[in-house]
């Protein structure tokens, strides 16, 4: 009788805990209670620029997208279009408002209706102007120079006049972004003035932006390159320059360069030169040089061996009693990146590069260093 009554209550114990099993989990019934009403947006963020141009436009939209949601989007300051699905506001900025500041409010209402409250986000809108122009400051007599707009505008369209009364404007590019002028004479005070304005698609136009050019007057060399054989006093890296040049077999504009930058590494730097020490220079018929990358010299310090390399630009003149150069250099461990000046300027070094004045002339310039850099770390 006890066997049967226990087996009894086995049963319905097994049959309740069956029809528990066939009820909803958690997460079931949570589901069947989740209402898209619940769901309260908040928007995240906007993307786009905090500062525009006028005449600019540019698109700004949500940091996020929520399928099935829509974006209402009011302005000041600004013309609004909207894209079809309302997620990306295109604003166009005709005038600066008042203050300078247009802004942007938005919400975000879900598929279920739920708005979320308003964001708003202010716009610095800046004076239209011409921007960017590169080009080079320094010009020899008789040599062209080109200048080109290096920005390009949201919202293309505009145009760019170029003049000056002291260059002749040589061509324009279809676009007008690019000028080239020539530089035939020599103002009385060296320098020309290139006077540039832009004007919009809509037909406003900037005030003039001024590009100042230093014109030099070119002293051509008689007989080519040969005319800077010799020895170069002057300063070199803060020291009395070492530099002798002699033309190289390679072509009629390369000349051979000994000694650049031998006074400080061996003194300043305290790394004897054990091997190299010449170069090769391109003089350019226009008054400028270029020493493309390249090895220079091999040093040794405690016992290790060091190699470097150099590259630099300058100027040539040949207008004075002897030609003279004027060179900007760096000089970095072999393959890196940043010249070995840089790591020491400003705090040892007046400047992040070598500079080079030197003459072709037989005398011999006061040493400086000790009077502008401070002690080697090295020492």
């Amino acid at each position: 009788m006890k066997n049967k009554i226990t087996a009894r209550v086995a049963f319905f114990l097994t049959a309740a805990m069956l029809l528990a099993s066939c009820g909803k989990s958690y997460i079931e019934e949570n589901q069947d209670n989740y209402s898209a009403t619940d769901v309260i947006p908040v928007v995240l963020g906007v993307s786009g620029p905090s500062s525009v141009y006028h005449t600019e436009y540019w698109n700004y939209s949500p940091n996020y997208s929520r399928s099935g949601s829509t974006w209402d989007w009011t302005v000041t300051g600004a013309t609004l279009t909207l894209s079809t699905d309302t997620r990306t506001a295109t604003l166009d900025f005709p005038a600066v408002p008042a203050g300078g500041l247009a802004t942007i409010t938005v919400s975000e209402t879900t598929s279920a209706g739920v708005k979320s409250p308003d964001v708003v986000v202010e716009i610095n809108v800046l004076p239209f102007t011409v921007l960017g122009i590169s080009g080079p400051s320094v010009m020899v007599q008789t040599f062209t120079g080109t200048f080109k707009v290096t920005y390009n505008r949201p919202g293309s369209g505009s145009t760019w006049n170029w003049n000056t009364s002291d260059a002749t404007l040589q061509s324009l590019s279809e676009d007008t972004k690019t000028a080239t002028f020539l530089f035939n004479e020599v103002p009385t005070n060296d320098t020309v003035v290139i006077k540039v304005t832009e004007t919009s698609a809509s037909g406003v136009t900037s005030p003039v932006k001024e590009l100042k050019v230093k014109v030099i007057k070119f002293c051509p060399l008689p007989n080519g390159i040969v005319d800077l054989e010799g020895s170069w006093p002057g300063e070199d890296a803060w020291y009395d320059s070492e530099v002798t040049m002699a033309n190289s077999d390679e072509d009629e504009t390369t000349i051979e360069v000994s000694g650049l930058n031998a006074g400080f590494i061996t003194d300043w730097w305290g790394e004897e030169i054990i091997e190299g020490g010449t170069i090769t220079m391109t003089i350019n018929n226009d008054g400028t040089l270029v020493i493309p990358r390249q090895y220079i010299f091999t040093t040794e310090y405690d016992g290790d061996p060091y190699r470097y390399e150099i590259d630099g630009e300058g100027m040539w003149d040949n207008c004075g009693a002897n030609p003279t150069l004027s060179i900007e250099y760096n000089v970095y461990y072999e393959g890196k990146d940043e010249g070995y000046a840089a790591a020491y300027s400003p705090d040892y070094l007046p400047t992040p590069y070598f500079t080079a004045e030197i003459t072709l002339d037989d005398s011999k310039s006061k040493k400086v260093f000790e009077n502008v850099l401070k002690a080697s770390p090295r020492k």
